[in-house]
């Protein structure tokens, strides 16, 4: 019997995506478990979380100011910034022994890659990217000590822009991709019609918003990151001016809005909490 390929997925709190694509990744590897031997893993620490609503609450421009227009330098100084989070990563990865590690933020690659150095391991840390676009100069650090030995992404253009970025070659950057969760890969087989689906989705969800939706009506899905999704606020704001100019809008349109974990965006938007349920 061969030997498994022992794989550790680590993920860290830092809005909701970096979770869900460790879960993503787990959910895939599993489905061949003759080929790997899966650990899911999360990060004990809150930094990051806290830290991404502060900047959210505070400025989402300057969010966006730090990861587009930072030097890439920046990463390896985050590094002695998040020295704490060296503790766990150096932890799991002498007690779990892997051969891989599947990083989804690019912090905790960071010490991943420190810990292999301290502990000379000989595991390949990958930093998996979920962004798509351009990536940022900060997810992947200019010092060797502090760089991952693989880079993940999910996008076509973000490989083609991680190579010019960092320089790194092509052959070292894994492209990869999503597949549907079967519970909504087999809804096309399971509703004949849009209206079908949406009626289902009503009567299974008994309570707001969705008792509010139209079943004949188009729905649009608006929605940002976990920690960023008041940035919708904006786009919100036109599309009520829009129907305000074209009443017909509003009896051929629904918008389901998805605040993440920003209750006060969510407040703004309900109008009055109390009256609205939080839905989880």
């Amino acid at each position: 019997m061969k030997k498994r390929i022992k794989v550790l997925l680590a993920g860290v709190k830092a809005g909701g995506g970096h979770i869900s694509l460790r879960d993503f990744l787990y959910q895939q590897l599993e489905t061949d478990q003759e080929t790997f031997r899966n650990v899911s893993w999360t990060h004990p620490g809150e930094a990051l979380e806290t830290a991404d609503h502060l900047i959210h609450s505070i400025s989402p421009f300057l969010y966006e100011l730090t990861y587009f227009f930072s030097p890439r330098y920046l990463s390896d100084i985050s590094t002695i910034a998040t020295f704490n989070f060296l503790r766990e990563c150096y932890k799991v990865l002498k007690s779990e022994k892997p051969d891989i590690v599947l990083s989804t933020h690019f912090v905790l690659s960071l010490h991943f890659s420190l810990a292999k150095r301290l502990l000379r391991s000989k595991a390949v840390i990958v930093n998996c990217i979920p962004d798509y676009g351009p990536p940022s100069k900060i997810m992947h650090p200019r010092l060797p000590f502090f760089r991952s030995d693989r880079l993940m992404v999910f996008e076509e253009w973000t490989r083609k822009g991680s190579a010019q970025q960092y320089k790194v070659p092509e052959e070292d950057i894994l492209l990869a991709g999503f597949n549907p969760k079967k519970v909504f890969a087999q809804t096309a087989a399971k509703y004949k019609t849009k209206r079908d689906a949406r009626l289902q989705l009503m009567k299974v969800l008994d309570y707001m918003p969705y008792t509010q939706m139209d079943p004949d009506k188009t729905t649009v899905l608006v929605s940002a990151g976990a920690v960023d999704s008041r940035k919708t606020f904006k786009l919100l704001k036109i599309l009520a001016r829009e129907q305000k100019n074209d009443p017909s809008l509003i009896d051929r349109y629904q918008f389901l809005v998805i605040t993440g974990r920003d209750m006060k965006y969510f407040e703004r938007i309900s109008g009055n909490s109390k009256k609205v349920p939080v839905l989880e």
